[in-house]
């Protein structure tokens, strides 16, 4: 799979295992032996061309992609299954997504004018990371591994 290079340095190709359901105990435990995260803080996700994954960004068999249809999803790798998206969530108005972004811990989906349009649980942690866990879960958590946020639930 193709990345560009300013998602290349924040990408982590982690294997991962199945395991049971996600607890938080588990999810700080991955968090603390695999290091990294899909995007570094303040790193936005590009838009990837209809019918492309170009852009996307994958870790433990999934990735989290900015559609051509301005919906941010994440999906199973390599067939694209769908597993969520911002569109599943109450009173977003995800079609005005025109840019994705992390920073300081909460993944943001802005519109034209750089107004939030949807984001994860808002929290002000530089040191925060975005991963997708073995399970398939999107989470936002601290650099001790407390998750702050995760979908899907």
């Amino acid at each position: 799979m193709k990345f560009p290079t300013t998602l290349a340095a924040a990408l982590i190709c982690a294997a991962g295992f199945a395991t049971p359901a996600l607890t938080q105990s588990s999810t700080a435990a991955y968090a603390k032996t695999k290091g990294g995260g899909l995007l570094l803080n303040n790193m936005e996700l590009k838009q990837s061309p209809e019918g492309s994954r170009e852009n996307a960004v994958g870790m433990n068999g999934h990735v989290l992609i900015f559609q051509a249809d301005y919906n941010v999803c994440l999906k199973t790798s390599p067939d694209l299954a769908y597993r969520w998206c911002i569109n599943d969530e109450a009173k977003t108005t995800w079609m005005n997504t025109r840019k994705v972004v992390f920073v300081n811990g909460t993944l943001k989906a802005l519109d034209d004018a750089g107004k939030t349009v949807w984001q994860s649980t808002a929290k002000a942690d530089p040191y925060a990371k975005i991963i997708i866990t073995p399970e398939g879960k999107l989470v936002t958590m601290n650099a001790a591994g407390a998750v702050y946020w995760s979908r899907p639930q």
